[in-house]
């Protein structure tokens, strides 16, 4: 009989410092069955040890008798996470601050953490072979979160900057960057001040190539076609050979080069109407190169070389391209698709003497596409120190000309070192949010974006004003509200009742204090934001952020009535000096006037980190 499993009962994000950690916890509430209370820690370990980028367990070698199965979820579900790639803040949470039986694990994105604290539970006391595939099924679902590409090295730019950082949507891939006011939105690229009218043109390649043409920058020659015959007559006007591509697609999808004859254009019609209008262009000599503009500056260019294999004389083309797919499939860059063996690849193929089954000699390379597309199955090789001067304040303009902030120009030459205008060249598309290179290169771009969004020197943080009472304090705050607005400023207020923005109310009634803070915290309008914070709340949601500019603990308001229950004196300590640990001055004790008085200072630039008064 197979025995009880253990069952989630509650799922807890803990987004801000908190009792339990430093860090953002998530926490799983758990019906434990009656006899699963410790985990063998051996076991336990070689668990860890067949996970991806996993860690050891810290408990393993002292607890030979077992480890209590809580530790153990929380372990296996950040072993988890770094298996995809994310770098968890902060040390692990201390088995002596989690409440018994109850699961914390720190995590970095909220729809990884759900996804892995369930998996974890499921997989702890799991046969091997059982583990096994709930580890292939837990990375096959993880696969769907979009957490990969430029994202992780946003994130990372961002914690250097100290900028505050979330998901705008859970499940989404856009991301919100900064506080209130001074918040950019991102998705991958594409950023606040991307232009959509410039974003929808790189989308259309025949409507980018006419606005280039028409400011004088180099295009190729092309038209849309809506038949083989018309495809085959725009190739004779413009030449042989020709590309044939859809067009409006991404990826390098469909697209056929070095067409010389009717029958093949023809042929890669039919193949690029499956993915809407058709477009013939004239085919520039020399190779491809991806320059790269951000914020109206050049900053990177790669060769994008087609996608080929190199023969060891043993293994035939097809089993060549298998080793590179299996060598593909373990990249953690989106988009990138197997290389498959298709018309394409056997009209070059045999363009070269040889089929699929061909075994090349050693060291030979062999050309399997025409389009350099790192998606297609190309390679990038950086020349950047290499760019013409030229060449660079062609692709700043090319973007300018778009009206794009980011951009990746896709220009072909025959020598990247030479002014275009010598050797010659065109620009065949601008991508709005170009695939970007993933380790190091992709870090260095990511602080690059976010220096043209965030000027050094500006964190995207708001003032905010924690006011830590089991009271209400609707009264004070209205009075802080009053104050800011007379010096310019347009604060966000969030007390237990009422959630206000603009000096309008927003939201009213009993407000879980995790969503009032980080609805104050993302309002547009707001230039500051005051949050009140109870002991109860902040031992259940922690603060709701990492610093604030002023702390206000149990400020003396008059007739003031209870709004939350009360904690032990020990949860009641914890929490004040969790609050006091995470601002810049502490007011304790203090009255009305003498709060308002610290805003004053505040809003005149006063005493910062590490004033205090009682």
């Amino acid at each position: 009989m197979r025995r009880e499993a253990p069952r989630v009962t509650g799922f807890h994000l803990v987004a801000g410092p908190s009792l339990l950690s430093a860090a953002p916890v998530a926490t799983l509430s758990v019906a434990w069955p009656a006899e699963m209370r410790t985990v063998d820690a051996g076991a336990h370990a070689d668990l860890l040890a067949r996970i991806p980028a996993g860690a050891s367990s810290p408990h393993a070698p002292a607890h030979a008798d077992g480890i209590a199965v809580e530790v153990a979820v929380a372990e296996l579900a950040e072993a988890l996470q770094r298996a995809l790639g994310h770098r968890l803040p902060g040390a692990p949470v201390p088995d002596d601050a989690r409440p018994a039986g109850m699961v914390a694990f720190r995590y970095r994105d909220a729809d990884a953490a759900n996804l892995a604290g369930r998996a974890a539970l499921s997989m702890i006391g799991a046969a091997p072979a059982e583990q096994a595939a709930m580890l292939d099924g837990f990375l096959a679902r993880a696969s769907s979160i979009p957490v990969r590409g430029l994202m992780p090295a946003i994130r990372e730019a961002a914690d250097e900057r100290g900028i505050p950082w979330e998901r705008l949507i859970p499940g989404a891939p856009w991301m919100r960057l900064g506080q209130g006011a001074k918040q950019k939105r991102l998705q991958g690229t594409i950023t606040s001040s991307t232009s959509h009218i410039g974003t929808v043109l790189s989308t259309q390649k025949h409507l980018a190539a006419q606005l280039f043409r028409a400011n004088a920058v180099p295009a190729p020659k092309n038209a849309v076609v809506g038949d083989a015959g018309a495809a085959v007559r725009a190739a004779e006007r413009f030449g042989y050979p020709v590309v044939v591509k859809p067009a409006a697609a991404d990826f390098g999808l469909a697209v056929s080069v070095g067409l010389d004859n009717a029958p093949d254009v023809a042929r890669a019609f039919e193949q690029a109407r499956r993915h809407g209008r058709v477009l013939v262009e004239e085919q520039i000599p020399g190779d491809t190169y991806r320059l790269l503009v951000m914020h109206g500056r050049f900053v990177l260019a790669v060769r994008r070389e087609p996608a080929h294999v190199v023969g060891d004389g043993v293994q035939s083309v097809r089993e060549l391209v298998g080793v590179q797919n299996r060598a593909r499939a373990a990249d953690p860059s989106p988009g990138l698709k197997p290389v498959e063996i298709d018309a394409d690849v056997v009209r070059m193929l045999r363009g070269q003497g040889m089929a699929p089954e061909s075994v090349p000699p050693a060291g030979a390379k062999v050309r399997l596409r025409g389009q350099a597309n790192r998606s297609a199955g190309g390679t990038y090789e950086d020349v950047t120190a290499a760019v013409h001067p030229d060449n660079r304040t062609l692709a700043e303009r090319a973007a300018s000309v778009a009206g794009l902030d980011v951009a990746g120009i896709d220009f072909v030459c025959p020598d990247i070192g030479r002014s275009y205008r010598e050797a010659g060249g065109a620009i065949c598309e601008i991508n709005a949010n170009p695939g970007l290179l993933t380790g190091e290169t992709a870090r260095l771009l990511a602080r690059t974006l976010l220096d043209g969004m965030f000027p050094r020197g500006d964190d995207g943080r708001i003032p905010i004003i924690g006011i830590l009472s089991d009271h209400d304090i609707g009264a004070l705050v209205g009075r802080i509200e009053a104050l800011m607005a007379r010096r310019g400023h347009a604060p966000a207020c969030a007390t237990a009742r009422e959630l206000r923005a603009a000096g309008r109310p927003i939201a009213q009634g009993e407000l879980a204090q995790a969503f009032a803070c980080r609805a104050a915290l993302a309002e547009p309008s707001a230039t500051a934001a005051i949050v009140q914070l109870t002991y109860d709340g902040t031992v259940r949601d922690g603060l709701g952020f990492d610093s604030c500019a002023l702390a206000v603990l149990d400020p003396v308001i008059a007739g003031a009535r209870p709004v939350a229950p009360q904690p032990d004196e020990a949860a009641r300590a914890g929490v004040a000096a969790l609050l006091r640990s995470h601002a810049d001055r502490v007011l304790a004790g203090a009255s009305e006037e003498q709060v308002l008085g610290a805003v004053e200072e505040l809003l005149a630039g006063g005493p910062r980190r590490g004033g205090s008064e009682a």
